[in-house]
């Protein structure tokens, strides 16, 4: 199965052979860790032969690389859930969802995207443009909290940096239920129950009266 947003995807740079090939890498990490990554396993799950990957990829270097092009273009994703006319916790939650989305749209590569530390941890190179990717999206995530804190939608007892640990916190942990059930249950539906949940925790608290 090709991930629906590959397929909605007319600018995705990979040939449906390279495709191919990238599938059968993210699959081999997400059942057996990195390092099972080799020719070997890629190949037989490709069902090509070891030599023929060299035409797509220069090895596994160029593989991994061409699993970093996709994370990318994923976090490329993930910032375009933040609505340009939402302002506040609106945005926060269309980002959220949106990301859950994204998720539950890319299975072949969501336990790459979801581990991505410990998949590049080899390339140090690649590791440094993750943590761009990822400071990147919490910055938008706490610009968004913040809009949402200063518009007195959200409780102002707790740091704006705590409520999105707990927040998005919620939501990893529910993406990693659903990869290690092998998807199992509908990510969408599960994620907006979370978000449900974690609304109500954001929730400003209410005034204190005295009795």
């Amino acid at each position: 199965m090709v991930s629906e947003l590959v397929i909605g995807d007319p600018t995705w740079p990979y040939t449906k052979a390279k495709t191919a090939v990238l599938i059968a890498a993210a699959a081999a990490i997400r059942e057996d860790g990195p390092r099972a990554a080799t020719l070997k396993n890629i190949a037989s799950r490709a069902g090509i032969t070891e030599p023929a990957i060299f035409r797509h990829f220069e090895g596994i270097d160029g593989l991994f690389n061409g699993l970093f092009t996709m994370v990318e273009r994923m976090y490329d994703r993930f910032s375009a859930c933040y609505p340009e006319d939402a302002v506040g916790l609106a945005r926060f939650r269309a980002a959220m969802l949106g990301s859950i989305g994204v998720f539950a749209d890319s299975k072949d590569f969501a336990y790459v995207i979801m581990h991505a530390e410990q998949v590049f941890r080899g390339y140090p190179d690649l590791k440094r443009r993750l943590d761009e990717l990822k400071r990147r999206d919490e910055a938008k995530a706490l610009a968004a909290l913040e809009e949402a804190r200063e518009r007195r939608e959200i409780r102002r007892d707790v740091e704006i940096d705590s409520i999105a640990t707990a927040v998005i916190g919620m939501l990893h942990m529910t993406i990693v239920f659903w990869l290690d059930s092998g998807f199992a249950f509908d990510l969408r539906e599960a994620g907006a129950k979370r978000w449900s949940d974690a609304e109500r925790l954001m929730e400003m608290p209410p005034p204190c009266t005295d009795n």
